[in-house]
Protein backbone atom coordinates (compact mmCIF):
# COMPACT_ATOMS: atom_id res chain seq x y z
CA UNK A 1 0.00 0.00 0.00
CA UNK A 2 2.74 2.36 0.73
CA UNK A 3 4.20 1.58 -2.74
CA UNK A 4 1.03 2.43 -4.63
CA UNK A 5 -0.92 4.33 -2.43
CA UNK A 6 -4.17 4.06 -0.35
CA UNK A 7 -6.54 4.91 -3.20
CA UNK A 8 -5.38 2.10 -5.74
CA UNK A 9 -5.02 -0.35 -3.05
CA UNK A 10 -8.45 0.64 -2.00
CA UNK A 11 -10.05 0.21 -5.54
CA UNK A 12 -8.41 -3.13 -6.40
CA UNK A 13 -8.57 -4.89 -3.16
CA UNK A 14 -12.64 -3.86 -2.18
CA UNK A 15 -13.19 -4.70 -5.79
CA UNK A 16 -11.54 -7.91 -5.70
CA UNK A 17 -13.24 -9.11 -2.10
CA UNK A 18 -16.27 -7.14 -2.97
CA UNK A 19 -16.70 -9.37 -5.85
CA UNK A 20 -16.04 -12.34 -4.07
CA UNK A 21 -18.14 -11.57 -1.54
CA UNK A 22 -21.15 -10.61 -3.73
CA UNK A 23 -20.10 -13.99 -5.89
CA UNK A 24 -20.69 -16.06 -2.62
CA UNK A 25 -24.16 -14.51 -2.23
CA UNK A 26 -25.44 -14.83 -6.10
CA UNK A 27 -24.43 -18.82 -5.82
CA UNK A 28 -25.70 -19.61 -2.37
CA UNK A 29 -27.88 -17.06 -0.81
CA UNK A 30 -29.49 -15.55 -4.51
CA UNK A 31 -32.58 -14.35 -2.87
CA UNK A 32 -30.34 -11.80 -0.16
CA UNK A 33 -29.39 -9.79 -3.95
CA UNK A 34 -32.64 -10.41 -5.98
CA UNK A 35 -33.66 -6.87 -5.64
CA UNK A 36 -30.70 -5.98 -7.53
CA UNK A 37 -31.26 -7.98 -10.94
CA UNK A 38 -31.03 -5.72 -14.13
CA UNK A 39 -32.85 -8.09 -16.19
CA UNK A 40 -31.12 -8.35 -19.03
CA UNK A 41 -31.81 -10.58 -22.32
CA UNK A 42 -30.49 -14.32 -22.46
CA UNK A 43 -28.15 -13.44 -25.38
CA UNK A 44 -25.93 -11.18 -23.30
CA UNK A 45 -26.03 -13.10 -20.20
CA UNK A 46 -24.68 -16.00 -22.78
CA UNK A 47 -22.13 -13.50 -24.36
CA UNK A 48 -20.92 -12.96 -20.59
CA UNK A 49 -20.68 -16.37 -20.02
CA UNK A 50 -18.67 -17.03 -22.90
CA UNK A 51 -16.56 -13.33 -22.29
CA UNK A 52 -15.68 -15.20 -18.83
CA UNK A 53 -14.86 -18.45 -19.71
CA UNK A 54 -12.30 -17.14 -22.50
CA UNK A 55 -10.56 -14.72 -20.44
CA UNK A 56 -9.89 -17.75 -17.92
CA UNK A 57 -7.38 -19.57 -20.60
CA UNK A 58 -5.96 -16.36 -21.80
CA UNK A 59 -5.20 -14.84 -17.67
CA UNK A 60 -3.29 -18.44 -17.56
CA UNK A 61 -1.88 -17.84 -20.74
CA UNK A 62 -0.69 -14.12 -19.19
CA UNK A 63 0.27 -16.00 -16.03
CA UNK A 64 2.98 -18.61 -17.86
CA UNK A 65 4.27 -15.98 -19.55
CA UNK A 66 5.10 -13.12 -16.98
CA UNK A 67 6.43 -16.74 -15.00
CA UNK A 68 8.30 -15.58 -11.95
CA UNK A 69 8.07 -11.89 -13.25
CA UNK A 70 4.41 -11.83 -11.84
CA UNK A 71 3.79 -9.50 -8.40
CA UNK A 72 0.61 -8.66 -6.92
CA UNK A 73 2.52 -5.27 -6.67
CA UNK A 74 4.45 -2.68 -9.00
CA UNK A 75 7.56 -3.79 -8.66
CA UNK A 76 11.01 -4.63 -10.84
CA UNK A 77 12.59 -8.05 -9.90
CA UNK A 78 16.30 -8.59 -9.88
CA UNK A 79 17.93 -10.05 -13.22
CA UNK A 80 14.12 -8.45 -14.60
CA UNK A 81 13.87 -8.39 -18.34
CA UNK A 82 11.05 -7.03 -20.35
CA UNK A 83 8.58 -9.42 -21.58
CA UNK A 84 7.30 -8.78 -25.17
CA UNK A 85 6.06 -11.92 -26.27
CA UNK A 86 2.51 -14.21 -26.01
CA UNK A 87 -0.14 -12.13 -24.92
CA UNK A 88 2.63 -9.18 -24.14
CA UNK A 89 3.27 -9.43 -27.82
CA UNK A 90 0.27 -6.70 -28.56
CA UNK A 91 -0.97 -5.87 -25.43
CA UNK A 92 1.52 -3.60 -22.50
CA UNK A 93 -0.83 -5.18 -19.88
CA UNK A 94 -3.08 -8.26 -20.61
CA UNK A 95 -3.59 -9.22 -17.38
CA UNK A 96 -5.73 -6.17 -16.75
CA UNK A 97 -7.24 -6.73 -19.86
CA UNK A 98 -8.19 -10.08 -19.11
CA UNK A 99 -9.36 -9.16 -15.39
CA UNK A 100 -11.65 -6.49 -17.24
CA UNK A 101 -12.96 -8.98 -19.73
CA UNK A 102 -13.50 -12.06 -16.85
CA UNK A 103 -15.64 -8.92 -14.15
CA UNK A 104 -17.68 -7.45 -17.45
CA UNK A 105 -18.58 -10.88 -18.60
CA UNK A 106 -19.26 -12.17 -14.96
CA UNK A 107 -21.63 -8.89 -14.65
CA UNK A 108 -23.88 -9.88 -17.31
CA UNK A 109 -23.81 -13.67 -16.70
CA UNK A 110 -24.67 -12.73 -13.55
CA UNK A 111 -27.18 -9.82 -14.46
CA UNK A 112 -26.48 -7.82 -11.24
CA UNK A 113 -25.25 -4.28 -10.80
CA UNK A 114 -23.64 -4.96 -7.90
CA UNK A 115 -20.92 -6.70 -10.28
CA UNK A 116 -20.97 -3.49 -12.24
CA UNK A 117 -20.86 -1.36 -8.97
CA UNK A 118 -17.18 -3.40 -7.97
CA UNK A 119 -16.15 -3.20 -11.63
CA UNK A 120 -16.29 0.58 -11.56
CA UNK A 121 -14.60 0.43 -8.65
CA UNK A 122 -11.90 -1.07 -10.00
CA UNK A 123 -11.72 0.67 -13.01
CA UNK A 124 -9.82 3.53 -11.56
CA UNK A 125 -7.77 1.70 -9.80
CA UNK A 126 -6.23 -0.07 -12.77
CA UNK A 127 -5.95 3.11 -14.26
CA UNK A 128 -3.58 4.99 -12.13
CA UNK A 129 -1.71 1.25 -11.81
CA UNK A 130 -1.39 1.12 -15.01
CA UNK A 131 0.46 4.78 -14.92
CA UNK A 132 2.40 3.76 -12.20
CA UNK A 133 3.51 0.32 -13.68
CA UNK A 134 4.76 2.12 -16.92
CA UNK A 135 6.78 5.08 -15.43
CA UNK A 136 8.57 2.33 -13.43
CA UNK A 137 9.15 0.39 -16.84
CA UNK A 138 10.42 3.91 -18.46
CA UNK A 139 12.82 4.49 -15.84
CA UNK A 140 14.11 0.72 -15.87
CA UNK A 141 14.32 0.23 -19.46
CA UNK A 142 13.99 3.43 -21.04
CA UNK A 143 14.25 3.52 -24.75
CA UNK A 144 13.24 -0.33 -25.25
CA UNK A 145 10.20 0.03 -23.03
CA UNK A 146 9.49 3.14 -25.01
CA UNK A 147 9.45 1.77 -28.65
CA UNK A 148 7.36 -1.55 -26.78
CA UNK A 149 4.74 1.31 -26.30
CA UNK A 150 4.64 2.42 -29.76
CA UNK A 151 4.08 -1.16 -31.21
CA UNK A 152 1.60 -2.43 -28.40
CA UNK A 153 -1.42 -1.30 -27.58
CA UNK A 154 -2.39 -0.59 -23.30
CA UNK A 155 -5.30 -2.79 -22.85
CA UNK A 156 -6.60 -3.68 -26.35
CA UNK A 157 -4.00 -4.83 -29.43
CA UNK A 158 -2.79 -2.04 -31.30
CA UNK A 159 -3.48 -2.69 -35.30
CA UNK A 160 -1.89 0.62 -36.50
CA UNK A 161 1.95 1.50 -35.42
CA UNK A 162 2.39 5.18 -33.88
CA UNK A 163 5.72 5.16 -35.55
Amino acid sequence: MRQEGAYVFLCIVLATYGNLIVAALYVFNPSWIAWSYFLLPLELRILGLVMSIASLPYLYWVGRTLANYYSYTVEIQKGHKLVTTGPYKRVRHPLYTGTLLFMIGQMMVADNWLFLLLLLLMIPGFYVRVKNEEQMLIEEFGDEYRAYMKRTGRLVPRFINKE
